[in-house]
């Protein structure tokens, strides 16, 4: 478990170690490796993390240059286990950085990517045509909070009660059983989403493949 000593990374594999550890995993099972947001050579903490004999590399990281510096370093020194990043990992920046180094990563996402999605088809077209060419599934994601948001107002306008009091109201009781991401989604007490997903990828051939949610 690698980290980049900022709150995101370090906090993530606190997380994970502690589901680890709770799945039966013992402490000598786990080893952590740290370096600063600042480092750009991994041959040294490549050669440390090999030293253990991982299965797995878990980096949570949204440093494109370390993420695709690592996993380039970790190939070159003949580390043949499974890389693997959470959400902030969920850039094609990384992967072109580490080219060839890179097949094979997993990449968890907590929503679809939209490029990939058939019903995303008409929104994505007109992205491309009136804003810019390249848009990732944060872009989807923020898309869908949108969506979430004019859902609720237009039900509040309906009953002609607009009010933020009856938008985030509103909220709680939200049931969506089609999205144009083509997740369904329902909120409960706090605002928070009951059928939350994510999304596992591995990347093929230089791109993000579905491989399931």
């Amino acid at each position: 478990m690698v980290d980049d000593q900022s709150s995101y990374a370090t906090g993530l594999n606190d997380e994970v170690e502690g589901l680890l550890l709770d799945a039966g995993f013992g402490r000598r099972d786990i080893n952590r490796a740290s370096f600063s947001q600042e480092e750009s050579d991994f041959s040294s903490v490549a050669t440390n993390i090999i030293a253990a004999n991982p299965d797995v590399v878990f980096f949570p990281n949204q440093i494109s240059s370390q993420a695709g510096g690592l996993i380039t370093e970790l190939r070159a020194q003949g580390y043949q286990g499974v890389y693997f990043m959470p959400d902030g990992g969920f850039s094609l920046e990384w992967v072109g950085i580490a080219g060839a180094a890179a097949e094979g990563a997993y990449v968890t996402f907590f929503a679809p990517d939209p490029n990939l999605v058939a019903s995303m088809a008409p929104y994505n077209d007109y992205y491309r045509a009136n804003i810019g060419e390249e848009f990732g599934a944060f872009g989807g994601a923020a898309a869908f909070a949108t969506y979430v948001g004019l859902e609720a107002i237009r039900s509040c306008a309906a009953a002609d009660l607009l009010s933020r009091d009856c938008v985030v109201g509103q909220l709680e009781t939200m049931q969506l059983d089609s999205t144009p991401l083509g997740v369904s989604l329902s909120f409960g007490e706090g605002n928070q989403a009951v059928n939350s997903q994510f999304f596992l990828f591995q990347v093929k051939d230089g791109q993000f493949t579905l491989v399931e949610r």
